[in-house]
């Protein structure tokens, strides 16, 4: 099942690559990488019945730590529905594998979810110019998270991974080849700005956004499940790693000029009444 899934989705990557014509000599490197090399690695783990050559594959395949930097750094070679092919639809069947086959603990995987969120995060900070690159690297914060959720509940975890793919999805259908970079969002009519901001709150994980509501259900499950029996001390990382991840789309909002944007918009009194609402929910949540 693993070989006939693989192959199949490897010739659909060839045809979707092949149909951009003008640009296929940039994919196939990309291809390559994504498809053919952690296949090869899959394989020759199977034949040998090497679980760390397996997971080594899969690793390498859904650009997570020791090989977190391959997808970003090509990722401005494609155009923003090969970046959705290759960034989150590439990455779902691994991970899903991964997690089924159980051929790696759940406390070497968190280790590595950490590493990786906690680099990426590092690499998004330095990255908030090129979009492509940007979303390149939160594409690995996003799947870390829910890797993390994974391994606590299938049913939260396949949730977040649906919504993810949902908001992703209405962010890169206003996002084109006209507008690559930060200041190129300035002009941005305000239904565009408006709707840009929702998606980049609901990834910084506030409330009400459901974003928050994944966050703060992985929190709950790590007090309950004790990793190493260190739950607190991994509580405290979770917590720096959501506080980071937060304050770089604060600070990508205030770059895209959007807060500024929509509060000039607006009537004050409605601000007003925003900011209270808001205030009560937030309240609510955490009261609940």
């Amino acid at each position: 099942l693993l070989i006939f899934l693989e192959g199949l989705a490897f010739f659909g990557y060839i045809s979707i690559v092949w149909n951009d014509y003008n640009n296929c000599g940039c994919y196939v490197p990309i291809l390559f990488i994504s498809s053919v090399i952690p296949f090869i690695l899959i394989i020759w783990g199977l034949l040998f019945s090497n679980e760390l050559i397996v997971v080594i594959g899969f690793l390498f395949k859904i650009s997570f730590f020791p090989f977190l930097w391959w997808f970003p750094y090509m990722s401005s070679f494609l155009n923003f529905f090969l970046f959705f092919v290759f960034g989150v639809i590439n990455k779902a069947f691994p991970i899903f594998m991964l997690l089924i086959n159980q051929i790696i603990s759940f406390n070497v995987l968190f280790f590595v979810c950490i590493f990786s969120i906690g680099i990426s995060l590092i690499y998004l900070s330095m990255s908030q110019n090129d979009l492509k690159v940007f979303f390149a690297w939160s594409s690995n914060v996003n799947y870390g998270w829910i890797i993390l959720a994974l391994s606590q509940s299938w049913i939260n975890g396949s949730l977040y991974f649906l919504f993810y793919i949902l908001v992703f999805s209405i962010l890169l259908i206003f996002l084109n080849d006209s507008n690559l970079f930060l200041d190129q969002f300035n002009n941005s009519n305000f239904g565009e700005v408006i709707l840009v901001m929702v998606v980049l709150i609901t990834f910084l994980g506030l409330p009400p956004f459901f974003g928050f509501l994944y966050k703060y259900a992985l929190l709950n499950s790590v007090v309950s499940f004790d990793y190493l029996n260190v739950s607190f001390f991994i509580l405290v990382v979770l917590i720096l790693l959501i506080t980071l991840n937060s304050f770089l789309y604060i600070n990508l909002l205030f770059k895209f000029n959007l807060l500024k944007a929509f509060f000039l918009e607006i009537n004050p009194f409605f601000v007003i009444l925003l900011i209270g609402g808001y205030l009560l929910v937030s309240i609510s949540y955490v009261s609940f």
